[in-house]
């Protein structure tokens, strides 16, 4: 099967790259994946809301070719992953105070916590990267 070196980067740089659920590190990046799939890019970034897209296979200049090959149509000869470069530019998170609490002070002792599960071995990098983008949309 063919692949294609796909390069994601994010504004601003340094987000957390899923693709279909697997950590495959941090923007910008190039990697390398097999064009006759299709793909959930998520970016991830402390402070930054979290983001997704999707990378899909297209055809590329040999579809156009009257006459296709069942050998090479079957591993992605006239198909591309698009869009490459994957791009997505971060919002960040705006905590606002909650009436009776600092909101930033619970959500900085949240992380610590979470940060302590980690460090004990209770949670994986994945976990708690979820834990952290759960807590993120609970703030207004």
């Amino acid at each position: 099967m063919r692949t294609q070196l796909v390069s994601v980067e994010s504004v601003p740089p340094g987000a957390t790259v899923v693709i279909n659920g697997e950590v495959v590190g941090a923007t910008p990046l190039q990697v390398e994946l097999p064009i006759r799939q299709f793909y959930t890019v998520r970016f991830e970034r402390l402070g930054f809301a979290p983001a997704e897209t999707m990378l899909r296979p297209v055809p590329n200049g040999n579809a156009e070719n009257f006459i296709r090959f069942g050998l090479l149509e079957r591993v992605g000869h006239y198909e591309k992953l698009s869009p490459n470069p994957v791009r997505l530019e971060l919002h960040p998170v705006r905590i606002t105070p909650r009436l009776g609490e600092d909101a930033v002070s619970a959500f900085a002792a949240r992380v610590r916590e979470f940060d302590r599960f980690l460090e004990d071995g209770l949670i994986t990098h994945p976990e708690h990267r979820r834990l952290v983008d759960r807590l993120l949309l609970l703030v207004p």
